[in-house]
């Protein structure tokens, strides 16, 4: 229940930022989203803006160039103007001395008078042709005056309307020029306002994106801290339980054993028991050439013994040695570095310095074999095999030493039914020899 409570309190503490996270990072994207269709609407009236004012810009052109055409056509009329004023004012000179001179009312007074006193026919004739042409050429003049005054007026009056729908059209241009340009000058305001936005927005996401990669990294290191210590709790409890197994069991095959040493002791072969040899060497030079001499050839049982040292001490009870005060295995006490041989083949399966499951054996070998039981070398000085190698019956896996919690050089030899040995799960090795 509790192993269930903590994966689901694992699980929520771990999935439930990033929920989080992705609704903060969906509300970011739609907001970028948002400003970046605003920042296209804009920009594609700032093209239309732009082509507008290319167009009264050329507009603008166009009607600078008539005026400047119908400036030039003025002042040709005005030029003209002066022209004809400067022959107006000539003939109206000429007129005012004929008026002088003359009858200017229609009457033939003077005319007349001047026709009469001709001194002969033929002067008659000849004044009366000249009054005639004279009234003639005055009556002409009069009409030339006339035209070229209403010809000036009405130039004068026609340049004068051009000029100002003129002007008034490049007016409302100029003030069409300034309208774009302001609303030109607001939307680049704005395009740049929705790209401060935008960034803006962009570093809180990416933020937001950081703190939650490490909000989510120490939440992984926490959870990867609670699944450790859970193991090791776990390993712990095993460990216990184990420890405890194997004292009960300890104490209740124990009565086993001792009730079955007396028979066991009449059908096992009479043995020498040997005190470890000592080396003659000082105690820096313990380390002797490993023995010549060969294991014993196997028997029906298919073991034989691991080591040609004789053996210091038999499997069975034993006080002072022992916490259970019963010893597991077969002792064989010899030099330092003595050959250790493997008693029947098979497959190692550990290949250690102490800790379980070979507690306090210090430097400790142990053999898998094809008939279920395992073979444990304990206290070695030196391993020459490694975990999953193959190894065949008499073949060197160590040398002797004293690691662990020994008092000498010798070999500890389990025969074992179970990985873990104790009481209960260990054989007689001499039996199988």
């Amino acid at each position: 229940m509790i192993k269930k409570l903590l994966t689901v309190t694992l699980i929520t503490g771990l999935v439930a930022p990033i929920m989080i996270t992705a609704v903060k990072a969906d509300t970011y994207d739609d907001q970028i989203k948002s400003i970046d269709i605003q920042a296209k609407t804009t920009k594609e009236q700032l093209v239309e803006l732009t082509d507008k004012i290319k167009e009264n810009q050329t507009e603008s052109k166009k009607l600078i160039s008539d005026i400047k055409k119908k400036q030039e056509e003025s002042d040709k009329l005005a030029t003209r103007s002066l022209e004809l004023e400067e022959k107006m004012e000539k003939r109206e000179g000429v007129l005012i001395k004929q008026a002088r001179a003359l009858q200017t009312n229609g009457q033939d007074v003077n005319y007349v008078d001047f026709v009469l006193n001709s001194e002969s026919v033929t002067d008659a004739i000849a004044r009366v042709s000249v009054v005639s042409r004279l009234v003639s050429a005055n009556r002409e003049m009069f009409d030339t005056q006339k035209n070229d005054k209403k010809e000036v007026d009405t130039a004068a009056t026609e340049m004068n309307k051009i000029m100002k729908i003129q002007r008034e059209n490049i007016a409302k241009i100029e003030t069409n020029a300034i309208d774009l340009k302001e609303q030109e000058a607001t939307k680049e305001a704005v395009v740049a306002k929705l790209a401060t936005e935008k960034t803006t927005i962009q570093s809180k996401k990416q933020a937001e994106i950081v703190r939650v990669a490490a909000e989510k990294a120490d939440k992984a290191a926490k959870a990867a801290s609670l699944a450790a210590e859970k193991q090791r709790a776990e390993v712990a409890l095993a460990a216990k339980k184990a420890a405890e197994s194997e004292k009960t069991n300890a104490i209740e095959d124990e009565k086993v054993e001792v009730a079955l040493m007396p028979e066991v002791e009449k059908e096992a072969p009479t043995k020498t028991v040997a005190p470890p040899v000592e080396s003659s060497k000082p105690s820096g030079q313990q380390n002797v050439k490993p023995e010549t001499e060969q294991p014993s050839p196997p028997t029906g049982s298919g073991y034989i013994r691991p080591s040609s040292a004789p053996i210091s001490s038999h499997y069975g009870p034993r006080s002072g040695l022992d916490s259970s005060g019963f010893h597991k295995g077969t002792d064989f006490g010899g030099a330092q570095g003595s050959p250790i041989y493997a008693s029947k083949s098979g497959k190692v399966v550990l290949v250690q310095n102490d800790g379980a499951p070979v507690s306090g054996y210090g430097m400790a070998t142990i053999i898998q074999h094809d008939d279920g039981n395992y073979t444990l070398y304990a206290h070695q000085s030196s391993q020459s095999v490694s975990v999953g190698q193959s190894v065949t019956q008499g073949q060197v896996i160590g040398g002797m030493g004293s690691t662990g919690q020994s008092t000498g050089t010798h070999l500890h030899f389990e025969i074992r039914t179970s990985l873990y040995g104790g009481i209960g799960n260990v054989l007689n090795p001499e039996l199988f020899f």
